[in-house]
């Protein structure tokens, strides 16, 4: 996982089929990424920097597939490493307890002040994010490396004081709600 301060685009990525395996590029610089979970620095090659991807429809495997994996010994998966660095699984088929470690979270709408939708309602203030939620909801914050800030279960309106920045909220209720992406 990369981490980045640089820009709001540091931890969003395009995520696209390519020869029916998915290649991963990043939005911020349009930078793939290679077989060793690093920026790619050669050409990009479909049969070497394309990856399955497998979900328990929260978090995510990510193998390595085709060449890369022949060259590997295996079609292995992603781990993160205690350093957060990338490393390989030692086993060629999923095990759900340690290589289902990504969480791929969708941007679908986009604010400066304020978002809504039929249940819940998110806008910010001066270092405040606020949420009003009208059902029982998970709400979860993250920073913009992919980082959880908060969580909390609530319904009603909370405030909560944050640091300038870009933040994504994920709101968890009965009703389908998309990720919002704030700035405050």
């Amino acid at each position: 996982m990369a981490k980045s301060s640089l820009t709001n685009n540091a931890q969003v990525w395009t995520v696209s089929l390519d020869g029916g395996y998915y290649k991963i590029v990043s939005k911020a610089d349009g930078r793939y990424v290679n077989e060793k979970g690093n920026f790619g620095t050669n050409s990009y090659y479909v049969d070497w920097n394309t990856y399955n991807i497998y979900s328990d429809s929260v978090y995510c495997g990510i193998q390595i597939s085709q060449k890369s994996a022949t060259q590997e010994k295996g079609t292995f998966f992603w781990n993160i490493s205690t350093s957060n660095a990338v490393v390989y699984s030692t086993n060629v088929s999923i095990d759900e307890a340690k290589d289902l470690v990504f969480e791929f979270v969708p941007v679908a709408i986009t604010a400066l002040h304020s978002v809504s939708n039929q249940t819940c309602s998110v806008w910010t203030g001066k270092n405040t994010l606020s949420t009003r939620c009208d059902m029982d909801s998970k709400v979860t914050i993250y920073n913009q490396l992919g980082r959880v800030i908060k969580q909390l279960q609530m319904t009603g309106e909370r405030n909560i004081e944050l640091p300038a920045g870009v933040y994504f909220v994920k709101i968890q209720n009965t009703v389908e709600q998309p990720i919002f992406k704030i700035t405050i």
